[in-house]
């Protein structure tokens, strides 16, 4: 049984670290976004542009990872005392989205 927790401790922590940002990565995306919107880099607008999509990326990650704990408190409740589980656990990914990984 503590064979199976193991497993699912280690898929949902590749699913949530797995493709993790650098910082300089992470301002990228944030800037191409912006300037894919139109904004000129230097103006109140990027700035504010800037800061929404920060705000908007911190709160999808914030649920994903709500998803990911809710699974892995789901996978838990689902061990029965033989290690076996009584259902099917199942990790997607958005392919191009980094950090979409989620399991239900």
């Amino acid at each position: 049984m503590n064979q199976i927790k193991l497993i699912i401790f280690f898929l949902i922590f590749i699913s949530l670290h797995g493709c993790s940002m650098t910082s300089e990565q992470y301002m990228n995306k944030l800037t191409n976004t912006c300037n894919a919107y139109g904004f000129k880099q230097g103006t109140t607008e990027f700035s504010q542009c800037l800061q929404n999509a920060d705000a908007q990326y911190r709160a999808e990650d914030s649920a994903r990872r709500s998803r990911a704990q809710q699974a892995f408190s789901d996978a838990q409740q689902q061990l029965k005392g033989d290690g076996t589980t009584s259902g099917t656990i199942n990790c997607y990914r958005t392919p191009g989205v980094p950090n979409s990984s989620y399991c239900q």
